[in-house]
């Protein structure tokens, strides 16, 4: 009951990892504690809810900014193989001016 009450003060403390952590340590000594189990779920509940503050500077923007360029530069159309060929020279024209014969 102690790991309970423990979980508890974490929870209160906004420590919401921790209190779940002796939520469950709670439970393996009393498995179907209903006020543990109650207290666990609003714990999960909570953790899920809470949206960390990302702050203008840190590691993960920085690694949004380089990750949104590199698939921005992925997006732009490349120039690959051969250019086609120009349309100003008739299809049935060889390359010496001579016309192609097929039989």
């Amino acid at each position: 009951m102690a790991l309970g009450f423990l979980g508890l003060v974490h929870h209160l403390l906004g420590e919401l990892d921790k209190a779940i952590v002796k939520y469950h340590e709670a439970l393996s000594i009393d498995p179907i504690n209903p006020h543990v189990l109650e207290l666990l779920n609003m714990a999960l509940e909570a953790s899920i809810i809470k949206v960390p503050v990302i702050l203008e500077n840190t590691e993960f923007n920085k690694t949004m900014v380089s990750l949104k360029e590199k698939y921005r530069r992925l997006k732009e159309p490349e120039h690959k193989g051969k250019d086609k060929a120009p349309r100003d020279v008739p299809s049935d024209v060889g390359p010496d001016g001579d016309e192609m014969n097929l039989g």
